[in-house]
């Protein structure tokens, strides 16, 4: 199901940043009137901050395909305020705090080493978890995205899709010769098929900017499933 978005802004540039040991990519989305939007910060919120001032960028908001560690751990106070959208299922996943441990444990432990860094993260994202916005039903976030509930990966993961410059944003639903995990909690494969599935017919000439690994386009990923 799509969630039109205000639309028409062109898009100038897109940067990927690629860190971490799972290599997971975060997205800033340059448009032509020098603003921005952040998809998955992964690590280095800093870092990501500093090239887009260096850059005399606007932060117009950050925008999370998905709770994973590897997707959203730079995420600083900064970053916070500005306000972040995630779909609804993922935000209360992410609020649960037996839910976020288990995913620390698990593999957010690579990426945040120290078990006081972690509580520090997780704290920050706990006292101010009005200012993320939960992307409901028939709900509007940033310029120039639909919004793809797309579940399978974790239960709320979204795609992020602008037909006006021929892109989308998949998260680990959708990558380049393949597709995400469904074996962490909240996966379901039989869930991500189906999302699978209805990405698969969208318009061939769309370019797909996933959460791992190199840009494809729509059309060279249905070769591996038709």
């Amino acid at each position: 199901m799509f969630y039109v978005i205000i639309q028409g802004m062109k898009i100038k540039s897109i940067h990927t940043i690629t860190k971490g040991v799972f290599n997971e990519n975060t997205y800033i989305v340059e448009y032509e009137d020098r603003s921005c939007i952040l998809i998955d910060p992964g690590l280095d919120g800093d870092g990501i901050l500093k090239f887009i001032k260096d850059n005399g960028l606007t932060l117009k908001g950050t925008v999370l395909t998905h709770n994973h560690f590897d997707h959203i751990a730079a995420i600083n106070k900064e970053i916070l305020e500005g306000k972040i959208y995630m779909s609804l299922t993922d935000k209360a996943d992410l609020l649960d705090p037996s839910y976020t441990t288990l995913m620390y444990n698990t593999y957010g432990h690579y990426l945040i080493e120290n078990e006081d860094d972690f509580k520090s993260f997780y704290s920050l994202i706990l006292n101010q978890k009005d200012n993320i916005i939960e992307v409901k039903d028939a709900g509007i976030i940033l310029d120039a995205f639909k919004v793809m509930f797309t579940p399978g990966h974790t239960k709320g993961s979204i795609c992020l899709l602008d037909d006006d410059n021929n892109v989308i944003f998949t998260g680990d639903t959708l990558f380049k010769d393949g597709y995400g995990r469904y074996d962490l909690p909240g996966g379901d494969y039989k869930t991500l098929m189906g999302s699978l599935d209805a990405l698969l017919k969208l318009p061939e000439h769309l370019k797909v900017y996933s959460g791992h690994g190199g840009v494809t386009t729509i059309e060279n990923e249905r070769k591996h499933f038709f």
